[in-house]
């Protein structure tokens, strides 16, 4: 099961799909975080804020991951 999860990741991955997800992330952080912050709804900033973060981390776990 774990392999065909890894050969799926592999088969997806690529250059294009990494800085994309970057991008994302990047996106969320620089503009729409502080909109969200500036009009002081606080549930959504605190969404923003983390998949920001997680949309950072995520195309290098993916990275790793399709490494095995």
């Amino acid at each position: 099961m774990i392999n065909t999860i890894v050969q799926n990741i592999q088969n997806f991955y690529d250059t294009t799909v990494f800085f994309v997800i970057l991008a994302i992330g990047v996106f969320l952080l620089l503009w729409d975080y502080p909109i969200f912050k500036s009009m002081k709804y606080k549930n959504d900033t605190r969404i923003t804020l983390v998949m920001g973060i997680i949309f950072l981390i995520l195309p290098f776990v993916l990275y790793a991951v399709s490494r095995m």
